[in-house]
């Protein structure tokens, strides 16, 4: 004789209805206490602050108080020089600093962006307190150098590190858009522009030209 068939029981049939575990309890009770805790909803806030700041493709700039540093014409500054734009470098954080400004950015793709991230780096070492960003608005292979020879990326590193978090992980595409486009002041080799926004579209095109410099120099391969 063949074994009777009985249908497979539904879930939560014939079943008692339990209540949960003190465990379970316990938590649910500690999970309603920390929804007030002012600590953790601060906390809460930081971290729902630093995931939209990273997803959004980096700390909230003000043009207002934001310096860049870059490169206008990147054979004006070389080795050479070096010890004069130094000292101008110094001068421009010193006027900026007067005048209210708390971050400065550095394109370390350019020969005078490289050269203002290592100074700036010392300044914040010597017990200057301001955010320092790294930006790149070149192809790393297309990047220049004060000391007209391409740095190595073992020299770089620990510089980047000295940097707040915020803008080394942009394309030089999304850098030109989202940092340059952006900001209203620019320090050079000839010295701080307070830009119009009707002259952002030109360094937007210098940092461009770099680009397609670069991709001209470095050729098939």
């Amino acid at each position: 004789m063949e074994p009777e068939k009985r249908p497979f029981p539904r879930p939560g049939r014939n079943r008692r209805q339990q209540k949960p575990p003190k465990a379970f309890q316990d938590w649910r009770s500690l999970l309603r206490e920390m929804e007030h805790d002012p600590e953790l909803l601060l906390l809460t806030r930081r971290m729902e602050q630093e995931y939209q700041d990273r997803t959004a493709g980096g700390p909230r700039l003000d043009p207002e108080r934001t310096l860049l540093f870059h490169s206008r014409h990147s054979w004006v500054c070389n080795f050479l020089t070096a010890p004069y734009f130094r000292r101008a470098i110094r001068r421009a954080f010193q006027w900026a600093s007067e005048r209210g400004f708390t971050t400065f950015l550095a394109d370390y793709g350019t020969p005078f962006g490289l050269l203002a991230l290592e100074e700036l780096s010392d300044l914040r070492r010597s017990g200057f307190r301001f955010s320092l960003y790294a930006v790149r608005s070149v192809h790393m292979t297309q990047r220049k150098s004060y000391r007209l020879r391409r740095e190595r990326d073992a020299a770089l590193i620990p510089l980047l590190a000295q940097c707040d978090p915020g803008y080394t992980h942009l394309s030089p595409a999304r850098t030109i858009f989202q940092v340059y486009l952006k900001l209203d002041c620019f320090c050079t080799e000839i010295g701080v522009e307070r830009a119009k926004r009707r002259r952002l579209e030109g360094a937007a095109a210098a940092a461009s030209e770099r680009m397609d410099e670069g991709r001209q120099g470095s050729g098939p391969g």
